[in-house]
Formats: structure tokens, sequence, C-alpha cells
């Protein structure tokens, strides 16, 4: 009897990071379903597509946004208050409907680290890691 592969979730802001990772799941034998998601990226969207496809393991952007403008660090602005954490408003939506699945949020700068872990992150994967790290979380996460 043959048993369905595992699905990996990514919602990520950085399609190039996105598709790398899901190739690279692929590589290891995971379905993998994929969201590329902006500021404006309601939280209820990112929930509805959890829902959608029913995944073993979501990774799931701190922040969606893309960069800070230069300009705007220029006028004096402080990075945080252009770093919203998003994902952590999706969290949210998810762990009401997916109270189980794990949820690994990928991150730059682990300012909210903490705050994901109180609202149900299982995980947290800084960026830049190697292969061997995201594979050691797979691997982790997804039984």
């Amino acid at each position: 009897m043959e048993t369905q592969p595992k699905k990996i979730a990514i919602v990520h802001k950085d399609a190039l990071l996105m598709s790398t990772l899901a190739r690279f799941s692929q590589v290891l034998g995971y379905d993998v379903a994929t969201l590329l998601v902006d500021p404006d990226t309601e939280p209820q969207k990112v929930a509805s597509f959890v829902e959608e496809h029913q995944p073993d393991l979501v990774l799931l952007a701190e922040n969606y946004q893309k960069s800070i403008p230069y300009e705007l660090i220029a006028e004096g602005k402080r990075v945080e208050e252009f770093k919203k954490g998003e994902g952590l408003e999706a969290l949210v939506e998810i762990r009401k409907t997916h109270p189980t699945t794990p949820i690994v949020m990928i991150s730059g700068a682990p300012r909210h680290r903490e705050d994901a872990l109180a609202k149900g992150a299982t995980g947290y994967l800084i960026t830049p890691f190697g292969f061997s790290d995201y594979g050691s979380i797979l691997k982790e996460y997804i039984r």
C-alpha cells in the first residue's frame, strides 16, 4: 500500500526563496503548496490557503515587507516602524482552525520570536540557513 507524501505549505514574500525551498522539499519527497504574500495580504487569505491545502507543516514568513525604502530610513524613521509582523496575524488565524499543525516561522531578524512562540508557532527558522538546517526542520516537525 502506497502512502501519500507529506505536504508542506510555504507562505513567503520572497519568490526566489520560496521556489528554492519548494524545489528542495520536492527533491526530498514532499508535496508543496506555495503562497506569495505582500504587505496587503490579509491574514484570512493565508488561513484559507492553509485550509484549502491541509498541509502537514506550514512555513510562514514573519513579515511581508519586501524591503524598507532607503528614503524613509534617511528621514529618520525607525526600521521597526516598517516591520509589521503580518505573519504573526496569519499565525493566529491559522491556529483557529489548525491547532495542532506545526507552523515554523521564517525570519531574517527574530524580533518577534517569543511573541510568535506564545501565539502558537511550533518553531522558528532564522535566515540565512543552509539546506541541512532546512532538512532537519522538516524531519523534526513532519511525522
